[in-house]
């Protein structure tokens, strides 16, 4: 009978921890569906389902979202950034950390495929840390709003920055950046097969208005 109990007792306990736990991962929200066109998907981290998005949906740390052709999404963070996500694209927000009392404000997404347009609101600096990677590269921010793409067939990842600075290149083993180069506002450049990246270069005025409206999900044409 004693045992009996233990048991009982192990397992209401048991219960508990999880119940709480399961509480903690729902109060944990990065940010929420306000656009969402077309077939748009959300794969959840806490059981790996996939579903289809919903504006005003809640997206989760460790969450991630992918859209299929001709369809598109944005996002509003927590803390106020907003992320568009183009047509045949995939990301995942590996960290979200927003606690401005604190002064802690941590930020990776990863891009699997395809396009996202950022546009950061909040300043990073020193141990605050915005950054985008690839398969084949990483962008860091202070506070800006630019356009990240990757091709999965040819292995580039490019970059083209409205407004403020992007720092461009690859990590090392400590998560510093290695020879970057920094592209500037109106400026683009890119990434070939894990090379160096390539020099910036000027976008002209009618190619920048263009790739902004269409990175816009409430406004972009399809592709």
């Amino acid at each position: 009978m004693t045992r009996l109990l233990n048991l009982r007792s192990i397992f209401l306990i048991g219960i508990s921890i999880l119940s709480w736990c399961l509480s903690g991962y729902a109060q944990a929200v990065d940010g929420n569906f306000v656009v969402v066109r077309g077939q748009v998907q959300l794969k959840s981290a806490a059981n790996g389902k996939i579903t289809k998005a919903k504006i005003g949906e809640r997206i989760r740390p460790e969450d991630t979202i992918i859209t299929g052709k001709e369809s598109r999404a944005k996002v509003v963070m927590v803390d106020g950034n907003v992320i568009n996500v183009m047509p045949k694209s995939s990301f995942e927000i590996e960290t979200y950390v927003y606690k401005p009392q604190k002064n802690k404000k941590n930020v990776l997404l990863h891009l699997m495929y395809g396009k996202i347009r950022a546009t950061v609101q909040q300043k990073y600096y020193g141990a605050n840390k915005f950054r985008i990677t690839t398969p084949s590269a990483a962008v860091g921010v202070h506070g800006t709003d630019f356009i990240t793409s990757y091709n999965t067939s040819t292995h580039v990842t490019s970059i083209m920055t409205f407004r403020g600075r992007v720092e461009f290149g690859h990590l090392n083993s400590a998560g510093h950046f290695v020879n970057p180069v920094f592209v500037n506002a109106g400026e683009m450049s890119r990434i070939l097969a894990f090379r160096r990246p390539m020099p910036p270069t000027r976008m002209s005025k009618k190619f920048m208005i263009k790739m902004k409206r269409e990175s816009e999900a409430a406004t972009g044409a399809a592709p």
